[in-house]
């Protein structure tokens, strides 16, 4: 008698634990929630953060001197550091064995484009247009990029003094790096990355034209090769921002589309796959 007692209360726990598991959601098991937001562990983290402040928010990451990496159950997380305040200004997710429609259910169709390397992905921008995420399947897994985004129409301000927020021209090379710095952009003393733009692979690259140390100009490298529409699209939104160009050539005979003929000056020179925003005082 006792021993049936004890295998009937044995199966009933048996039954309840397997009754209570069912609602539980597997520590690998996805949710996603807004178009281009950060998912799982990334989900804690803001871009900006710094390293210190991610271990008390997100203690799954451990980090080594350029970023952190997070293991949740079958899926890995990183991300990387930039400045010399060790801040957050990329998030990566390699998500084991999963298909691409996962995305796509949670999010929609997004963006056909390439990368940096002309492989195709589907880019996704966050309602707020902070965020650009981009989805690349890579062999049975799928990597999911995220960036920290400006839209192409406020990159550059309209008098052409000030990118990302950071006034450039007339400023020290030395002011410029600490005020770049102080953004949480990765930047050199001759050089920073902005923002990715809607129609970038990357981060935007600028850099800067020097007169002994002080900067009189800066070129901002603006990658078209996303999509076939992405060069005609950044013309546009420059056009709608400056007013119709004056075509020219410059001394080595190359194309340029000239917005403001002075004070400064801001003109468009294309190639293959970028076009050179230059602005010169």
């Amino acid at each position: 008698m006792k021993r049936i007692v004890a295998l009937s209360l044995f199966v009933g726990l048996v039954g309840f634990g397997g009754l209570a598991g069912c609602g539980k959601k597997k520590s690998d098991e996805l949710s996603f929630g807004k178009a281009a937001e950060p998912f799982g562990p990334l989900a804690k983290i803001k871009f900006g953060m710094a390293d210190t402040e991610i271990v008390e928010k997100a203690p799954e990451f451990e980090f080594k001197k350029f970023g952190g990496r997070a293991r949740v159950g079958k899926h890995e997380y990183e991300l990387k550091l930039v400045s010399t305040m060790k801040v957050v200004n990329e998030m990566k997710a390699s998500l084991d064995k999963t298909k691409p429609e996962v995305i796509t259910k949670a999010w929609g169709a997004g963006t056909p484009g390439v990368d940096v390397l002309d492989k195709p992905v589907t880019y996704y921008t966050n309602e707020s247009k902070t965020v650009r995420a981009m989805v690349q399947p890579l062999g049975d897994d799928l990597w999911v990029e995220f960036l920290p985004m400006t839209p192409l129409a406020s990159l550059v301000s309209d008098d052409g003094t000030t990118v990302a927020g950071i006034k450039l021209l007339g400023m020290t090379k030395d002011d410029a790096w600490k005020a770049t710095n102080q953004a949480k952009f990765d930047s050199e003393m001759t050089k920073f990355e902005a923002p990715v733009t809607e129609w970038g692979t990357k981060h935007t690259l600028v850099t800067y034209n020097l007169d002994g140390e002080t900067i009189v100009g800066y070129t901002v490298f603006l990658d078209t090769k996303l999509s076939p529409t992405a060069k005609d699209e950044i013309l546009a939104t420059l056009e709608k921002k400056w007013g119709k160009p004056t075509p020219t050539k410059n001394v080595l005979d190359s194309e340029e589309l000239v917005y403001r003929a002075a004070d400064p000056t801001i003109k468009v020179r294309p190639s293959d796959d970028t076009l050179f925003l230059e602005v010169k005082k």
